[in-house]
């Protein structure tokens, strides 16, 4: 069993990751990077999965590079409901393949859920 935060600013998307990953993980939520780093300081997390269009000033992408610095090694995914030419139209070719993120969600995709399964397989937590 593994410990997994997910990170959105849409309680619809929270519910539905809670519902498809809690049966065999422990799961926390987290509405916002504030919330999500409080968590972080107070749980041990083997995964963080983090919406790349948080509302507000921060993006999930300032907020994974946040939580690097703060938990080094600490697995790290971005998902996102733009498709993967938008994202790296709004966050640059690099955002994509920078190596810093362990994975980018897109959740227009089909086979959301195996990719994100298989991320979180390859976690050296088993």
């Amino acid at each position: 069993m593994r410990n997994l935060l997910f990170v959105d600013d849409e309680s619809q998307t929270l519910e539905l990751l809670t519902d498809l990953y809690s049966p065999s993980n422990s799961v926390f939520i987290a509405l916002s990077g504030m919330q999500a780093l409080e968590i972080l300081r107070k749980q041990s997390v083997d995964a963080v999965i983090i919406d790349i269009l948080l509302a507000g000033a921060e993006n999930g992408y300032t907020l994974a590079q946040q939580i690097q610095q703060e938990f080094p090694g600490l697995k790290i995914g971005l998902m996102t409901s733009l498709n993967k030419d938008t994202a790296k139209e709004s966050y640059g070719s690099d955002f994509v393949i920078l190596g810093k993120l362990d994975l980018v969600l897109t959740a227009n995709e089909s086979g959301l859920s195996e990719t994100l399964n298989g991320f979180l397989a390859a976690s050296s937590v088993c």
